[in-house]
């Protein structure tokens, strides 16, 4: 549960209004008119002719190759287009838009269409078009010359003035106004990301922008901004049980819902809904949710049309009573599967496990407590047969099909190979193990060159202490691993399937790195630079104090 202000929820509803509410969107819902030319030409960045190369899963957002910039000066070759934030898109493919807010999904883009779009960059890197023509058309193509556009050229469309213009006439009528010649873009930039990187340093926090920019100093609030990947729906609403500075709050994982828990054991949710209760916790498909009330855990839907749902609606599926004589330190002490199906809870008597839809069944006790004991489940491995969980001052894992427990660590994606260490610890010895049939085996070391503090190479063939380890499939692993002496120098090694078993494929000293999952990309840290991928950034000129940490904020690309 985290919490957040008055004057941060404020600012977070303006600059989500700003997103949601950008060029493509704000017109429409205003009742207003597409620009005239004159004033495309004065608020947009540029004016490009340009192709989709890249396009995300619901063919909203794309990659684009500029063939030339009409006005603006000269740019990017490529550009991150954006036409809906994923959380939009999700929602949109929810079949949650019945039209009275404005919006629906944009027509995928054809990869061979050559088109004109006005652009203007947004904080992040990314770029939004302008409407062009009468027809509210943002982007728009002519396939020969007799095609036109009909375009204001001044006015709008209560007072004003338009015009059909063929494609010749419209790039006449572009560089009369703006007084530019078109140029080609500047082929030696980045290709632009699809995330944006938060970099943390001994002094503050910084996000790079996807179009590769330098990076700029960011607020706790345009953190949490930037975090919840653009902007959510009926803030207002939820704020209505409380009326203090300070709020908790949550947001389901798919951006649609929040609930705030406010005052007289109240918790509201987006678009007015309430329950009773005084902690709350989102499945991870965002469809259900877990509320606490006194010794009493309950079960709600949150509107889903596929549960036979009318939308945010928040209905009672069941309820469990809870031991113990202070059941408010059990709250929160709960994790969902993936599936959303799955519920696991700990109480006085243990740890349960929650089939929450099998009406018929209730919860069962996997780990009866004995004196002096404690636990609290974490998370459920992906495939969901693991749940991870704290027993004290270790973590194990729970097999809930065999009720074996195995040692810390991390679970493959296909659940057959455990990286064993203590992830409690900054440090830990760590070994690859198989889950079925289980054995464990000496981890390869990480052989690296070093410079000692006179600028002498120094080889260390015993980087065997875990800091973190990822997997990127089911046949590959990286692991962040530390020398065990006073050296205290780190390196990133990554680890692949191989003929013989797991080899180590290279490694490289770093102090930081993280990975992107949806597009597999890798951000490492290294004194004052960053490298992503094959590109290599500089930004001590842009930052103050000693790099500490990279994290990705949420793709900009929508993924299935």
């Amino acid at each position: 549960m985290k919490k957040i202000s008055c004057v941060s929820f404020i600012l977070i509803s303006i600059a989500f209004g700003t997103l949601f509410f950008n060029n493509n969107i704000a017109y429409a819902c205003s009742g207003g008119s597409p620009l005239n030319l004159p004033e495309l030409l004065n608020q947009s960045d540029y004016l490009v002719k340009a192709q989709a190369t890249e396009i995300d899963d619901a063919g909203q957002n794309t990659i684009i190759r500029v063939e030339s910039y009409i006005s603006g000066g000269a740019g990017s070759e490529f550009l991150l287009l954006v036409r809906h934030y994923p959380v939009v898109t999700d929602y949109l493919l929810q079949g949650r838009s019945g039209g009275g807010d404005c919006l629906g999904l944009w027509q995928s883009l054809d990869p061979t269409l050559t088109f004109y779009a006005f652009l203007s960059r947004n904080e992040d890197g990314s770029f939004s078009a302008f409407p062009i023509t009468t027809s509210w058309e943002y982007l728009v193509s002519f396939s020969n010359s007799t095609d036109t556009v009909e375009v204001y050229v001044e006015g709008n469309s209560q007072i004003g003035v338009s015009e059909q213009l063929t494609e010749t006439e419209f790039l006449s009528m572009v560089q009369a106004e703006s007084g530019e010649t078109p140029v080609t873009p500047l082929t030696s930039s980045f290709y632009p990301l699809k995330s944006p990187l938060l970099i943390s340093t001994t002094d503050g926090q910084y996000i790079l922008p996807v179009d590769w920019q330098p990076p700029y100093a960011i607020t706790e609030d345009t953190f949490a901004l930037s975090n919840n990947n653009g902007y959510r729906f009926g803030f207002w609403e939820a704020l209505q049980c409380d009326q203090s500075n300070e709020h908790e709050y949550s947001i389901s994982p798919d951006g649609h819902n929040i609930a705030v828990v406010g005052e007289n054991n109240t918790i509201c949710f987006t678009w007015g809904h309430s329950v009773t209760g005084e902690a709350v916790l989102f499945s991870q498909t965002s469809d259900a949710i877990a509320v606490w009330d006194d010794c009493q855990l309950s079960i709600y839907t949150t509107g889903y049309p596929r549960l036979g749902q009318e939308w945010y609606a928040i209905e009672l599926v069941s309820s469990t009573s809870l031991s113990g004589e202070n059941c408010q330190q059990f709250y929160e002490f709960a994790t969902w599967s993936s599936d959303g199906r799955l519920l696991a809870f700990a109480d006085a008597d243990g740890m349960h496990i929650w089939d929450v839809f099998t009406f018929e069944n209730p919860p069962e006790i996997i780990i009866g407590i004995e004196a002096d004991q404690s636990f609290m489940p974490l998370f459920f491995s992906a495939g969901g047969r693991y749940l991870n969980y704290s027993n004290g001052e270790i973590n194990q894992y729970f097999d809930l099909q065999s009720g074996a427990i195995f040692d810390d660590g991390v679970i493959s994606p296909d659940e057959r190979i455990l990286i064993r260490f203590d992830t409690t610890k900054d440090l830990s010895e760590y070994e690859i193990c198989s889950l079925t049939p289980f054995y464990c085996y000496n981890s390869p070391p990480i052989s690296l060159w070093f410079k000692n503090s006179e600028g002498e190479l120094e080889r260390f063939y015993d980087l065997s202490l875990v800091n973190e380890v990822i997997w990127r499939n089911n046949s590959s692993f990286i692991v962040f691993a530390c020398t065990n002496d006073n050296y205290d120098r780190c390196a990133l090694g990554q680890f692949r399937i191989g003929y013989s078993g797991w080899e180590n494929t290279g490694a490289s000293e770093a102090i930081a790195f993280d990975l992107e999952d949806f597009n597999d990309t890798i951000a490492v840290v290294y004194d004052t630079t960053i490298v992503i991928d094959s590109y290599r950034l500089d930004i001590s000129q842009w930052v103050d104090g000693e790099l500490t940490n990279v994290e990705w904020l949420p793709s900009l690309f929508y993924s299935n």
